[in-house]
């Protein structure tokens, strides 16, 4: 469904910042991010870096709770289907658009084949 690709080094530079900020866009709206606990849907990914990550939400979540999660995965990682780990909420305030909150989480909790993920993740979108 969803396909993400290394750069090759053959696209220009705005062509490959066009092209990354495309991705982006499909991440936020595919990859979703689920509490662990009861699989309730919290909201989409909206960035990602080695640290931590940003949620796009329909709800305000509360600040400085640790959650275990589980993000869905593209179908670019044949080896695993979703990637489970814990963070926890670090701010959390209205998004741009008044229908959506973001919330910026921090990494607690990592294991080392879902580090290795997350750099993949990383390495994709040129962060």
């Amino acid at each position: 469904m969803i396909e993400l690709k290394k750069s090759t080094g053959k696209e220009g530079g705005k062509v490959l910042a066009e092209k990354r900020e495309a991705e982006r866009k499909v991440l936020t709206y595919y990859l979703k991010i689920y509490n662990k606990n009861n699989d309730e849907l919290l909201g989409r990914l909206g960035d990602i870096s080695r640290k931590g990550f940003l949620l796009i939400s329909d709800n305000k979540l509360p600040v400085e709770k640790k959650y275990d999660l589980k993000l869905e995965l593209p179908d670019t990682f044949p080896d695993a289907d979703h990637l489970e780990f814990q963070a926890k909420s670090v701010w959390s305030k209205q998004d741009v658009n008044p229908d959506f909150f973001a919330a910026g989480f921090r990494f607690t909790r990592i294991s080392p084949g879902s580090k290795k993920i997350i750099d993949e993740l990383v390495d994709l979108l040129g962060l």
